[in-house]
């Protein structure tokens, strides 16, 4: 008796369980879909341009999830993290499908905005170049 109470209890545990969804990547943001690390940037400032390499050691890690969300390095969002990029030329609007981890809490936060917005390129599969408030941050892709 008890064995078939056991067997039935078991068989309602297998039943109910369930494999999570994996985490499906939008077809907008396929391409850039992973993590990037900043290798150059360039500055405008007025007339004149400022070009140069980004040192390993003060690149800027960058992980754009599967649903669009952009993250830094520790899978964490910072305060000022645009909802709507230019992708392409292409306009993204960041739907979370999952929680999105803050550093703090942002509530009341005002930082600088730019009129335009936050652009991205990709020149490649394993190139971007992001551009906003006249600095261009080129990003090669980590694996």
């Amino acid at each position: 008796m008890s064995r078939t109470i056991l067997l039935i209890l078991l068989g309602f545990a297998l039943t109910n369980c369930k494999k999570d969804a994996p985490e499906e990547i939008s077809p907008e943001i396929s391409g850039i879909a992973g993590k990037w690390r900043s290798v150059e940037y360039t500055k405008l400032m007025g007339d004149s341009i400022a070009t140069g390499p980004i040192p390993r050691e003060l690149s800027r890690v960058i992980i754009f999830r599967f649903d669009g969300v952009m993250l830094e390095e520790d899978g964490m969002q910072p305060c000022g993290t645009p909802n709507t990029y230019l992708l392409n030329n292409q306009v993204i609007e960041v739907k979370p499908h999952a929680p999105i981890p803050r550093t703090m809490d942002c509530t009341g936060m005002t930082g600088v905005t730019c009129p335009e917005y936050f652009k991205i390129n990709q020149r490649s599969a394993n190139e971007i170049v992001t551009e906003y408030c006249s600095v261009r941050l080129k990003y090669m892709r980590e694996e």
